[in-house]
């Protein structure tokens, strides 16, 4: 199995949009309906390595991990095409992964009935739970695990480092500890960034810090730089529910405050090099491109000679 571990399976927009596609040095893979394919860059020859369509696509040194239909985890080697699950959800329980990405030895998941967050340590095959939440959305990166709640709108994130000795803490000292130092900053992680929000910190929700206290639905975070990106649909009061536009926003991660970038109605956001690409339904669902500073919008040259010719 592995020993280095410094890596991301895959990148946040990759994940995001359901993990289909996955970059590794001279090769790619692709997910397809009739199966899993790995493409040449060079001679662009495929060949098919798996006869079953398969989502959320994390590579690590020699092994490939994914989620396969609804239930269950598997790993499988580049080298020899071997296949075993890792993690397998009984069908009768119902809950179905629908969030998977790779950090170093551990994978993170989230099951859609149980609302509940998992880590697993590929080394080691233990699996453990983290925290319940009805998660909209999942992003990774190395100190980071960022989710965005479906119960009150709120973007969190989990410090990774806090993990480890807060789930060996016995159950009672957790509990007393969340009575005693709930919603205050706190040595175990606990770090409310913005401050005036209606905080609502549960036993079970670890270390969260709450980024972001709009109510939103969060989908499609991407990081760049020192921004998180995410395609937005407002919530509150103050929203025409008769436009039910998702709008392009960014959070700065310095000092937390939030701007729009674009108000097109966007999905399948994907930030790469600074690059930001999305599919303008705003715009007969062109694909798009536009600066960070949303200033500089251009549709993709394959689309504009689908408009004019």
């Amino acid at each position: 199995m592995l020993e280095d571990f410094s890596f991301m399976g895959n990148t946040n927009g990759n994940l995001t949009n359901g993990g289909y596609v996955a970059d590794f040095g001279d090769a790619v893979l692709i997910s397809m309906k009739h199966g899993l394919y790995i493409l040449d860059k060079e001679t662009q020859d495929w060949e098919k390595i798996y006869d079953r369509e398969v989502k959320f696509l994390n590579i690590s040194e020699g092994f490939i991990y994914f989620l396969e239909g609804k239930h269950t985890i598997c790993e499988m080697s580049i080298m020899d095409s071997t296949i075993y699950a890792i993690v397998q959800r009984e069908r009768h329980n119902y809950d179905e992964i629908y969030y998977l990405g790779l950090l170093d030895e551990h994978i993170y998941y989230a099951g859609f009935w149980s609302e509940s967050v998992y880590r697993l340590n590929i080394i080691e095959g233990e699996e453990q739970f983290l925290f319940h939440t009805i998660g909209l959305n999942f992003a990774l990166d190395p100190y980071y695990l960022y989710y965005s709640d479906d119960r009150d709108g709120l973007i969190r994130r989990l410090p990774l480092d806090e993990v480890d000795s807060i789930l060996d803490m016995e159950p009672a000292a957790k509990t007393n500890m969340w009575l005693e130092y709930q919603g205050f900053p706190m040595d175990y992680g606990i770090d409310i960034l913005k401050q005036g929000l209606d905080r609502k910190i549960e036993v079970n929700d670890l270390a969260m810090e709450e980024l972001f206290g709009d109510d939103k639905s969060v989908f499609n975070m991407n990081f760049y730089e020192e921004w998180l990106y995410y395609a937005g649909q407002e919530n509150d009061e103050t929203r025409n529910w008769d436009d039910d536009r998702v709008c392009l926003y960014r959070i700065s991660l310095e000092d937390f405050e939030e701007e729009v970038v674009s108000e097109d109605d966007i999905d399948y956001l994907n930030v790469d090099d600074g690059v930001i690409y999305y599919r303008n339904n705003s715009d007969q669902g062109f694909m798009y491109t536009i600066s960070q500073d949303g200033l500089v919008k251009n549709a993709l040259q394959i689309f504009l000679l689908l408009i004019y010719t």
